[in-house]
């Protein structure tokens, strides 16, 4: 404990932090697949998780220069690793890569998470919201069928 103005408080260690950030970027990849199908969102190739022969990467348009970006949603696709790579960093297919990451998020996708780089999270939070969104998603995927779904 260490004290600062006369009061006790709990410093974290750099350990714990890394290995919450690590839980919170699995939760986070989890969703990223799962949300795609375990298929690419650019080529619709599917990934090993399914039976393709494609490892699959998540990828962050607008970047991740903190952790609000870093655990942003709305600011992943699923990617192969070799699209990952060949386009999604690689200057020389920057402009393609935007037009499409336009066109499937939307013409202000970049402004939206222009105005929350300066935002601030605590990853605890972030761990939080992330094991819910989880099972959310995962709950919506195995929804049984009901007869009035069937008839459709």
């Amino acid at each position: 404990m260490k004290r600062k103005y006369g009061i006790r408080y709990r410093v974290r260690s750099k350990s714990s932090n890394k290995k919450l950030k690590k839980e919170c970027d699995d939760l986070r990849r989890e969703i990223i697949y799962l949300r795609a199908g375990y298929k690419s969102e650019l080529s619709g190739r599917p990934g090993k998780q399914i039976g393709g022969t494609d490892v699959l990467n998540d990828h962050h348009p607008a970047g991740k220069p903190n952790n609000r970006l870093r655990y942003e949603l709305d600011n992943g696709v699923c990617l192969t690793k070799g699209e990952h790579f060949f386009l999604a960093h690689n200057q020389a297919e920057a402009e393609r890569m935007r037009t499409w990451i336009l066109r499937k998020k939307g013409p202000d996708f970049f402004d939206r998470m222009e105005m929350l780089k300066n935002s601030k999270c605590d990853l605890r939070d972030v761990k939080v919201y992330l094991q819910a969104e989880l099972e959310k998603l995962k709950d919506a995927k195995i929804k049984p069928v009901t007869e009035k779904q069937a008839d459709l």
